[in-house]
């Protein structure tokens, strides 16, 4: 993972990435945006939790050869190759890993996980311009 100020460099990598996206067979083909922002955690926090959602999105980048992309202290994108039969599947074995690392590590924020923003799933084929807008106007938000 590279640059990581928050509203800088990667979600700008991300944004020609994704602009010079082709569909072709061999690229990723989702976009899994992954956002802690509505726990409210203080600086320090976020930090401890970012080293610890690391570990998570190493495994995806070893496992499914994601590419990470952090955006702020508590917001990360990954782009991935999925398909049909295995979406649901890995988006869930994040979900949950990603869950645990809040309960084992942060239990007094677990109450407060919003899973419906936490997780968000951008397929590309058909919604790419929509992932666009959305990094496009990123900086107004981070």
């Amino acid at each position: 993972m590279a640059d990581s100020s928050p509203g800088g460099g990667e979600h700008l990598k991300l944004l020609t990435r994704l602009k010079n996206w082709k569909g072709g067979t061999e690229e990723p083909n989702h976009l899994i945006l992954v956002s802690f922002s509505t726990l409210g955690m203080t600086e320090e926090e976020d930090k401890q939790l970012r080293k610890k959602t690391d570990e998570s999105y190493e495994r995806c980048r070893e496992r499914r050869a994601a590419e990470v992309y952090r955006l702020t202290s508590t917001d990360t994108a990954l782009l991935m190759k999925l398909n049909d039969y295995n979406q649901m599947e890995w988006t869930s074995e994040l979900k949950v890993d990603l869950i645990r690392v809040i309960q084992q590590n942060f239990p007094e924020y677990f109450s407060q996980i919003d899973q419906s923003r936490m997780l968000r799933i951008i397929n590309l084929q058909g919604r790419i311009g929509n992932a666009i807008k959305f990094l496009e106007t990123f900086d107004d938000r981070a």
